[in-house]
Formats: C-alpha cells, structure tokens, sequence
C-alpha cells in the first residue's frame, strides 16, 4: 500500500501539531507526499465570516463540538470533507508514497471515517494515533474532547521529553510508517 490516512488525537496541548509536523519532515526527507488537515476545519471556515474561532478556548472548542456535531448528524459533512481530501490528493500524489495526516477528535468518526476511506479508497492504509503527554490538561467542556481517551488507538506517540526528543519519537514512528507504505 502506497498511500495512508493517520487521525491524530490527544488531549489540547499534547503536542499534536508540532508531533505532525516531525512526522511530515521526516517522510518527506525520504520522498513521501504528505498533507495535514484537521476534520474541524470545514466547520471553523464555515463559522469564520461570524466568529474569529483562532483563540481556541473553551467557548471555542465548545462551538465547534456543537456544530460540528450537528452538521455531521445531518449529513456526514465533516467525514465526507476528509474523504474528499484525501482522494484529491492521493490521486495528484498518483503513483507516489503520500500520507495524509487527519487531527480528528471523535472516536466515532474515526471509524466512520475508516470505513468511508475504505469504501472509497480501498488501496488506502489507515491508522490512529494518540500523542501521549504526561502535562496535558484533559478537557471535558465539550463532547468531542470528552471523548479523546475513549478509544483504544494503533499506535501512541510518547511525547516525553524536550523537542529533541519527540522529533527522535516521530522518526521513529516515519520509519515504521515507511515500512507500512512499502509493504
């Protein structure tokens, strides 16, 4: 398989976003496409002509959660936007290794998910990860963040130490997801 899907997850301040950039820095070095996107985004664009949502506190997140609940319960919206990506990039990727990174909150979505990318895009791999980080503040206010714990996850990023460290974490978390790409 040439091509995966990876859902990011872990409590706020985990180190999510700088855990993937290590990860696209290291698959990159080794001629892997890759892209990052977060489910929530759709819902944080639609909302953006009403509410500056950048801050990301409580309020925040607790908006997002609601709506973007609601317009998944209507119509799947957020899961088909993800899906979509991914088919548009995977197909300009075309026959080279790419991995699409997904920041995904809901357990219940990242099945949903698998099951859409596996319905649509059945050559496609796809795992979930948790970036584990002993500091990080659970949050509860809101459904989606509840829910972070919830699930058992594929693989668990040990976000430990310093930079220095999670960057050796992710590279060797690449190496293992070059492994799944080749095999």
């Amino acid at each position: 398989m040439t091509k995966l899907v990876v859902v990011i997850n872990g409590h706020p301040r985990s180190g999510k976003d700088t855990a993937v950039e290590f990860l696209m820095n290291a698959l990159i070095d080794t001629g892997v496409a890759t892209w990052a996107m977060s489910s929530i985004d759709p819902v944080r664009e639609l909302l953006a002509p009403v509410s500056d949502l950048s801050a990301k506190t409580e309020a925040d997140r607790l908006l997002l959660a609601e709506i973007g609940r609601a317009v998944e319960t209507h119509s799947d919206w957020r899961t088909r936007q993800v899906v979509q990506f991914a088919a548009s990039m995977f197909y300009q990727a075309a026959d080279e290794p790419a991995v699409l990174f997904v920041h995904m909150r809901e357990p219940d979505l990242m099945r949903k998910l698998n099951a859409m990318l596996t319905e649509a895009l059945p050559e496609v791999g796809f795992f979930t990860a948790f970036v584990d980080r002993p500091d990080a503040i659970p949050v509860t206010s809101n459904e989606a963040d509840a829910a972070v714990t919830s699930m058992r996850y594929d693989l668990t990023i040990h976000n430990y130490g310093d930079l220095h460290r999670l960057e050796q974490v992710c590279r060797s978390l690449a190496d293992r997801l070059l492994g799944e790409i080749a095999a």
